[in-house]
């Protein structure tokens, strides 16, 4: 497929922003869609538009808009469109203007600053398919995979509130926790089905056997292998597989398995839940079309985090650059500060709020009582996965 190409120019004093908006584009799915170029001063800005002929937006200062009608826009600019960062407009709202089209604010999530020019620009080059849009399709299951740099920093809790919200918006989703130990315990006793007793003991590695053995245009009836799940309304494995033939789990395998579980057509959202470090992981990161990644204000946290992405650069099998472009990275048990930093350049999507009362709670469904927590989410998930919003 011809890859759909947007040229912006963006020209802000805030050198602060400039970098932030840069650092999201270099690792975000816009990095092979749009050719961005960012510019802190006027008169390299007027140099550079002043050679170029491709620009579709040029983004600007509102104090910058009287100097740009003067020196930058001529008869000859129109296929250039004026968008101004105000921090005082609406969504895509006119101006009065005849020299600048729109106005959106800078003051919101980069993934929506983005999504906003993006539609702006194919709407003004007239063009109806949105290849970005293409890869989380609602006729498609989305595999989304969840993980950090350790144990502790509440990559489970979100697991389960992805996998909670997405149900809740009527999505059919298939959990999978890919660590040998499992956080949310043993599903429940298998249940009769169509007047035989389903054996669940084993399920897994039957299908694991089945797939290995049969032609992937074999269809596999699916339910002697999945099952629900105690504490949501949705489906998993078979959580009791011997340490043996989990050590006999591969990379391949895991594959086969996700493009089996997309396949059937039971599932709108697949979460797997997995510590990296691991064939397994790197498996599910790979066939992913986005990754969580979990991080607490601990400076532990934060370098295992850090040296894994940069393992994943390293590996020989480009898992650095395409996951990157993937990567959600979210800041669990925020406290309203960050005492440590990243020592690289590292884009965060969200802050969720440390809630201590659920130190006291025995249940994981009792986490989805917090207003405060669950509304921090959800900005994030309509920041994250607009289509989930769209699909009803």
């Amino acid at each position: 497929m011809h890859q759909v190409q947007q040229c912006w120019v963006i020209g802000l004093p805030d050198k602060g922003l400039l970098e932030r908006i840069r650092d999201y584009w270099r690792h975000s799915v816009y990095a092979d869609r749009v050719h961005l170029r960012v510019f802190s001063q006027m008169d390299t800005l007027r140099h550079y538009v002043g050679l170029q002929t491709e620009v579709q937006l040029l983004i600007i200062d509102p104090d910058w808009r009287n100097e740009v009608e003067t020196s930058l826009i001529t008869n000859d600019d129109q296929g250039l469109t004026i968008v101004e960062l105000d921090e005082s407009s609406g969504r895509n709202q006119h101006l009065p203007s005849s020299g600048a089209a729109y106005a959106v604010t800078p003051y919101q999530p980069l993934s929506q600053l983005f999504e906003q020019l993006w539609v702006l620009g194919l709407s003004i080059a007239r063009i109806s398919e949105d290849p970005i849009r293409a890869h989380t399709s609602p006729n498609d299951a989305s595999v989304w995979t969840i993980s950090s740099g350790g144990g502790g920093a509440g990559k489970t809790t979100i697991a389960s509130h992805l996998t909670h919200y997405a149900q809740e918006k009527g999505l059919r989703v298939f959990y999978w926790n890919l660590d040998w130990i499992h956080e949310w315990g043993s599903p429940p006793l298998p249940t009769a089905m169509s007047g035989e007793a389903r054996t669940s003991e084993g399920s897994f590695s039957k299908l694991i056997y089945w797939l290995s053995r049969k032609d992937p245009s074999e269809a596999i009836e699916p339910d002697p292998y999945l099952f629900p799940m105690g504490s949501l309304p949705v489906e998993t494995f078979d959580w009791r597989i011997r340490r043996n033939e989990w050590n006999e789990l591969d990379g391949p395998t895991i594959t086969k398995v996700l493009n089996w579980l997309k396949s059937i057509g039971r599932y709108d959202l697949i979460v797997v839940d997995t510590s990296p470090g691991h064939a397994l992981a790197d498996a599910a990161v790979s066939n992913s079309d986005q990754v969580v990644w979990v991080v607490t204000d601990d400076c532990s946290q934060i370098g295992k985090s850090e040296l894994c992405w940069k393992q994943w650069g390293q590996d020989g099998q480009g898992l650095g650059a395409s996951t990157m472009s993937r990567l959600q990275v979210i800041i669990n048990r925020y406290m309203g500060s960050m005492l440590n930093s990243f020592t690289r350049p590292t884009t965060v999507h969200a802050y969720f709020p440390y809630i201590p009362q659920w130190k006291q709670r025995h249940r994981m469904d009792q986490g989805y009582g917090s207003e405060v927590f669950q509304a921090a989410f959800r900005d994030w998930m309509q920041a994250a996965a607009p289509w989930m919003h769209e699909r009803y």
